[in-house]
């Protein structure tokens, strides 16, 4: 995919979801990688508590230092997406999908500027999932690919919703709840 692709959202009258919180995990280069376009670094805004990501263009890659920009900036950073109990849900590169809400009809390649945006929201982030009989709720995956987007409200009460949740998570005539989820 190139970096503005785009997909067309499907027909989904209610979205599932599952809240989860992105991160970034720092990892150190090789000795003889260098650094390379679409590397990510984290970057602290100057007088603000911020941190925010940077993303390396080609122009910048050809023209670091790397051990001078690594001492000043750190080592580069990938994305993770976890449940909130800290399991890892999505790996980097499944991570790529954005989903900006009740206005777009289609889903954007997640990049700096979302990342951010998750970042100021406390990595806080919504995960589409989907339900099959079988296995429970699972990720929704598009293209390989997960969709995330910021947490939203819904207009259904939270009392229905997690009544309606419930529901599937029934194991037998005790009303009793799997731990599949």
């Amino acid at each position: 995919m190139h970096k503005n692709a785009t997909i067309t959202k499907q027909v989904i009258f209610k979205p599932n979801t599952m809240e989860a919180v992105l991160i970034f995990q720092s990892y150190e280069l090789p000795s003889w990688q260098e650094i390379e376009p679409g590397m990510m670094f984290t970057h602290l805004e100057k007088y603000s508590d911020y941190v925010r990501i940077r993303t390396i263009s080609q122009e910048q890659s050809l023209r670091l230092d790397k051990e001078l920009f690594i001492r000043e900036n750190g080592h580069p950073v990938k994305p993770y997406i976890c449940a909130m109990d800290g399991t890892i849900l999505a790996k980097p590169e499944e991570i790529g999908w954005w989903d900006c809400g009740e206005d777009c009809d289609s889903y954007t390649e997640i990049g700096e500027k979302e990342f951010n945006l998750i970042l100021e929201n406390e990595g806080l982030i919504d995960v589409e999932t989907t339900y099959d009989d079988d296995e429970g709720y699972q990720l929704l995956y598009m293209d390989g690919k997960v969709i995330i987007s910021i947490p939203q409200e819904y207009e259904e009460s939270e009392e229905e919703y997690s009544g309606e949740i419930s529901n599937h998570f029934k194991t037998n005539d005790n009303d009793e709840e799997s731990e599949e989820w």
